[in-house]
């Protein structure tokens, strides 16, 4: 847990100088004895020029009984 959250604020940092930014957190509870998680996001884009603007964006997601981390990174 500690990990995700220093890379959320390392990225949060990081992306002070882009044109927008979004950081997102997400706790979901299991219904009928399913695991709960939690889920932190960060996006960010950038407009190169008036036809091309660039983005990146990633997901942690942590289960709690199983601590299992799925990670997710998109680019376009």
């Amino acid at each position: 847990m500690k990990k995700i959250l220093a890379i959320v604020a390392l990225a949060a940092t990081t992306s002070a100088f882009a044109a927008t930014g979004t950081l997102e957190y997400q706790s979901v509870d299991g219904v009928q004895g399913a695991a709960n998680q939690n889920t932190f996001g960060l996006s960010v884009k950038e407009s190169v020029n008036k036809n091309l603007a660039l983005d990146v964006g990633f997901t942690n997601t942590q289960t709690e009984t199983t601590n299992a981390l799925t990670t997710r990174l998109e680019a376009g």
